[in-house]
Formats: structure tokens, C-alpha cells, sequence
């Protein structure tokens, strides 16, 4: 947005030092110093705005220390990230290449992903029946330990289990849930259903 202005302006009333924004890396050390103003100076008060909004992040048993620490820490503070590369971007940025707006439009509507994913489905993380897998896994661990779980216990027995996503974790839940003696068991995944056997792609399993 400067870069265009100030290039109008050299161009029609040639104006002393407007020039400089031509020069990348002027404008790449002004947007830096941009960013960093706005994650710094207005970051904590956005933090503060949300909190006081009440909309704060829940804390997730995970054995970790410190975890109680990031108890009310605010769910949409990733606004504070996408402020601080949007408004640099607009002001330094040269509009013109295509591959500038095309960040810019992939930085936003994940962005609007993220707020719509919190606002539309608020409270999510308690939803009875609906675990993360690292919760779940990490309770099997235990049990193959002979550890107590001091928490609500999480087990596929006789359960319809629907697996969301795929990987090693996503195996791992499957795997789980299995051993567990799970009435049925689906799975939801992006990638293509792997082969039944081994095919010149893929030597195992």
C-alpha cells in the first residue's frame, strides 16, 4: 500500500526520499520493526481484551510440568500473529505480485478457519465421548505399566470408536482400541486408503 503511494508520488511529484521504498530490504526492515510493535505493545492488551472477554484456553491432563500455567491463556491469541504479518504486509508489501495477495488470502481465511473452529463450536474439549489422542494413549501407557491413572479413565471396550486422522498416532489409537476389544472401529483420513499388501510402492507392511 506505501510501496504503491510512495511510488505515485516519486513519480508524478518527484519527491525527495520517496524513493527509498523501492529498496526491498528498506522495507523489509521497516515491516520487522512494524511487527514487532504490534506483537509487543498492543499484543497484551489484545491478551487482556480476550481475558476479559473470558475466552481462555482449558488445560488438558497431560503429566507436563507447568501445564496449570497456560489455564485462561486466550484461545484466539493467534490474532495477535496474523496482525502482526497482515499489517506489515499490506503497508510494505508491493500488492502487485500476485504471490504477495496470495498469502495474504491464504493467511486470512485460515485465520477465519481457526475463528469460526472457537466460535462455532465452543466448549468442544468436554464433550463427553470425545477425547484427544494423546489423552487416551497416554492412559494405555500407564495401564501396560500398572501406574494408576488419577484421572476419568478412557477405554474402547465395547465401544463404537471413530479414529479422526491417521499417521503413527492415528495407528496408535487404532492399534489401542483394538487390543481393547472395541465394538467397531472407523477412521477418517486424507490420504488414500493404504493396500491390503505389499506393492512395489510400498515394501511393508
Amino acid at each position: 500500500m506505501l510501496y504503491q503511494l510512495f511510488n505515485w508520488l516519486k513519480q508524478t511529484f518527484d519527491i525527495p526520499g520517496a524513493g527509498l521504498f523501492q529498496f526491498l530490504t528498506f522495507r523489509i526492515a521497516m515491516a520487522i520493526v512494524l511487527s514487532l510493535v504490534i506483537a509487543t505493545v498492543y499484543g497484551k492488551r489484545i491478551i487482556l481484551f480476550l481475558q476479559k472477554k473470558q475466552i481462555g484456553e482449558s488445560v488438558r491432563d497431560l503429566g507436563l510440568a507447568g501445564q496449570e500455567q497456560k489455564k485462561g491463556t486466550p484461545t484466539m491469541g493467534g490474532i495477535i500473529i496474523l496482525l502482526s504479518i497482515l499489517i506489515p504486509t499490506l503497508l510494505f508489501a508491493n500488492l502487485d505480485k500476485v504471490y504477495v495477495r496470495l498469502m495474504i488470502l491464504c493467511t486470512v481465511w485460515l485465520g477465519l478457519i481457526g475463528f469460526l473452529r472457537i466460535m462455532i463450536w465452543p466448549g468442544r474439549e468436554t464433550l463427553y465421548g470425545v477425547h484427544f489422542a494423546m489423552d487416551y494413549l497416554k492412559q494405555q501407557n500407564k495401564r501396560v505399566a500398572e501406574i494408576d491413572i488419577d484421572s476419568n479413565p478412557i477405554i474402547a471396550t465395547n465401544k463404537n470408536v471413530v479414529v479422526i486422522g491417521g499417521g503413527d498416532t492415528g495407528s496408535d489409537c487404532i492399534g489401542t482400541a483394538n487390543r481393547q476389544k472395541a465394538a467397531s472401529i472407523t477412521q477418517f483420513e486424507l490420504m488414500p486408503k493404504p493396500s491390503a499388501s505389499r506393492t512395489a510402492y510400498m515394501p511393508w507392511p
